[in-house]
């Protein structure tokens, strides 16, 4: 804050003038309201006293004026000083801001190319992801076709092996099972045998009938009328068997 000074310190005499002068007015214009022993006219004493306090109120008014225009001269220049440096900082704080405008304008239009790119990129591999998913069907038709053939080939060399009454011709149809089922093997493809006198398990047989069978337990499997095949765990076709059933286990009707 400006620290304000006292003008009666600053010019007593100046002051003092104004005050004598401004007295003199006072005694004048109470000379007028008195009878006048000097036959001074009123009208006279009047204006006289008027004037002398219009000269000590004008006084007052240019020593104060004046000491205000050498104060508004000593505060202008800091006044000045710091306006420029207001604008300059001004100017500096804009000059960053508009800096920094570009910076994200430019970072801005960065993320914005960035985000296209993904966006194309992200089509691409759906596109990928898609025609991988289309080939990935394919291979599995195409595999699920060739199980499919092998378990139809093994068929019928099943059926070769009922019906062949050669002995020879039986020899060859066994060793090209063997051969085949090492073939298949290697590619995951098992066949499913029950063994005779087995335990029936539902997950890889197909219960077909039952059998009357002194020799064999109950439940058990008496004979399989058809292979069965697994796909590693996979069970893709059961073994169909036929159950041995004890003679006293019937029932008289049937």
């Amino acid at each position: 804050m400006r620290k304000t000074t006292n003008p009666f310190k600053k010019h007593p005499l100046l002051y003092g003038i104004t005050a004598i002068i401004f007295v003199i007015s006072l005694i004048g214009l109470a000379v007028i309201l008195l009878p006048n022993p000097l036959k001074i006219g009123r009208d006279i004493l009047f204006v006289i006293s008027a004037i002398y306090l219009l000269v000590s109120f004008s006084f007052f008014l240019w020593i104060s004026l004046r000491d205000q225009d050498q104060e508004l001269v000593g505060v202008l220049p800091k006044t000045i000083e710091e306006l420029k440096r207001v604008g300059r900082e001004y100017y500096r704080n804009t000059a960053a801001i508009e800096e920094n405008s570009a910076r994200v304008d430019k970072l801005h239009n960065g993320i914005e190319q960035e985000i296209g790119e993904l966006i194309e990129s992200n089509k691409s591999i759906a596109k990928e992801l898609m025609e991988l998913r289309q080939e990935k069907g394919n291979c599995q038709r195409e595999l699920n076709n060739w199980y499919k053939s092998a378990i139809d080939f093994f068929q019928t060399l099943e059926r070769g092996l009922e019906t062949e009454k050669n002995h020879e011709r039986l020899e060859v149809i066994e060793k090209n099972i063997r051969e085949f089922e090492m073939l298949f093997n290697n590619r995951g493809l098992y066949r499913i045998i029950p063994s005779i006198n087995g335990k029936f398990d539902e997950t890889q047989h197909e219960f077909k009938g039952e059998e009357i069978s002194s020799e064999l337990e109950d439940g058990s499997i008496l004979k399989c009328n058809r292979w069965g095949y697994r796909l590693g765990e996979k069970v893709l076709q059961p073994a169909a068997v036929i159950l041995a059933k004890k003679p006293e286990s019937l029932d008289f009707s049937e």
